[in-house]
């Protein structure tokens, strides 16, 4: 489950897989929100818009549907995107 993610971005031959699922995890890390995401990823709006179309258009999950982006947020997370900065786990 976790490995088809990064298989899925694999297939986008305008960027890096690994910049689209570190995208991708921040988004998801920011409430899906595109105006908290743009600031952790210091991106415009527009230009992160068009990154989570390219992502939709290569993985099968609807970023809409709640399941599917907790399953996005699981097979997302690395040491380099866990926990949010500002966060504690204690």
């Amino acid at each position: 489950m976790f490995d088809g993610v990064t298989a899925a971005l694999e297939k986008d031959s305008a960027g890096s897989s690994l910049e689209l699922k570190k995208m991708l995890a921040q988004y998801l890390l920011a409430g899906s929100s595109v105006a908290r995401a743009v600031v952790t990823l210091n991106l415009h709006p527009n230009s992160l818009r068009y990154r989570l179309e390219r992502v939709r258009k290569l993985l099968p999950q609807d970023l809409n549907d709640p399941l599917d982006r907790l399953m996005l947020q699981l097979s997302t997370l690395d040491t380099e995107t866990w926990p949010p900065s500002g966060t504690s786990l204690r």
